[in-house]
């Protein structure tokens, strides 16, 4: 049987915040500074392994998946305290009188998956039921680039996304759709256009810049769109989009 340690932990305590939609200039769901361990989280972890502290969870007899090594560890305890992996091994030190114990024989243990790229919208899927379905296999963070609601619906469908993903488990991490439509030079239109100065003035409020999609301008040369993804690029880390790209090109 599998265990996710990500899922397992959220299961036991709870810990990890579901970041409610805000419809305010603020953050639509979790930056990558939310996720960082603040220094007394790290400290307590610490001594918890040095056994200064009781760990909060100890799971015990697990068969533990090294994602380096690419095999698995037979027989490891595991202490957690509070988010943090405070101890890999035996883990004798960490244990308290109220420490909860899971007995994880026959049964293995690994990280969650992270998807770096994805696009929910192409799964069919509303935001709620494409958490429960990546959930359930292990992936429990995904970076998400709506640019497909985005150019139907414009930022309002983004907000939406970001509202339906607030109230569950999955980690999600925004991206923001720089190329509203895909391409200015292209007679295709979704039916929404997001203008650069509104993209820069929501940038803050994401995780990261989606794909460059407007490959055109950018190998034409366009001053104005080359001013624009390099102040993207300031102000964000920003996803690449290479597609049909060869050569001296990509």
């Amino acid at each position: 049987m599998y265990i996710n340690i990500g899922i397992l932990i959220r299961q036991c305590f709870g810990i990890f915040k579901h970041f409610s939609y805000n419809n305010s200039r603020g953050a639509l769901l979790p930056v990558l500074a939310d996720i960082r361990p603040k220094p007394e989280e790290l400290a307590r972890a610490s001594r918890s392994s040095l056994g200064l502290e009781p760990a909060d969870l100890v799971i015990t007899n697990a068969s533990v998946v090294d994602v380096w090594r690419g095999d698995v560890i037979e027989h490891i305890n595991i202490a957690i305290k509070g988010r943090i992996i405070a101890c890999v091994g035996r883990c004798r030190r960490s244990r308290g009188i109220y420490t909860r114990e899971i007995d994880a024989r026959g049964k293995t243990l690994a990280p969650g998956f992270i998807d770096a790229h994805t696009h929910i919208e192409s799964t069919l899927l509303r935001p709620a039921e494409f958490s429960k379905a990546v959930l359930s296999r292990g992936t429990t963070t995904v970076f998400a680039d709506p640019h497909e609601i985005a150019n139907v619906a414009g930022l309002a469908g983004v907000e939406y996304m970001a509202r339906e993903l607030s109230g569950t488990p999955l980690k999600v991490f925004l991206l923001i759709p720089p190329n509203v439509p895909a391409s200015l030079r292209s007679p295709d239109r979704g039916g929404a256009v997001i203008k650069y100065d509104e993209i820069l003035g929501n940038v803050d409020r994401f995780s990261g810049v989606g794909e460059i999609m407007d490959t055109g301008s950018l190998l034409d040369g366009d001053n104005v769109f080359l001013e624009y993804s390099s102040r993207l690029a300031m102000r964000q880390i920003v996803q690449g989009h290479a597609a049909g790209l060869s050569g001296e090109d990509l």
